[in-house]
């Protein structure tokens, strides 16, 4: 199954505290979407989005894009394969931690590149003595 990012939201934590959950719209087979609802409705946990479209909610982000797969004890995981293989070669090459944490996140939030940008003016951004707490 493969899942792309539909938004995020904050809620309160167990300690109070700010938890940002990701959400994302599921697709695959019908086989899988039927397995995924049946599991997640055992568990209390099946939302769908106003068109059908099952969700899969984490309070971590993955990238906009991931891969969904059930667990030999039914559980509904993301395949961290691709994290699980980056933070072995950091582990085992502690030269290239840097190096690899650096091109990780540009593949995780590359899309953010290519979003359109709200652009503020300089005259905009300048403050004004009147306007800072002295």
């Amino acid at each position: 199954m493969r899942a792309k990012l539909k938004n995020s939201y904050k809620k309160a934590g167990n300690n109070g505290t700010a938890q940002t959950i990701f959400v994302y719209r599921v697709n695959g087979t019908q086989e899988e979407i039927e397995k995924y609802q049946e599991l997640r409705e055992a568990e209390g946990y099946y939302t769908e989005d106003e068109d059908g479209t099952p969700l899969y909610f984490t309070n971590r982000y993955y990238g906009d894009n991931i891969t969904l797969m059930v667990t030999i004890n039914d559980n509904i995981v993301v395949d961290t394969t691709l994290f699980d293989k980056v933070q072995s070669l950091a582990e085992n090459n502690p030269f290239m931690r840097e190096q690899l944490a650096a091109q990780m996140a540009a593949q995780l939030l590359g899309s953010m590149s290519n979003s359109t940008s709200n652009t503020v003016s300089k005259k905009e951004v300048e403050q004004k003595e009147e306007d800072l707490d002295v």
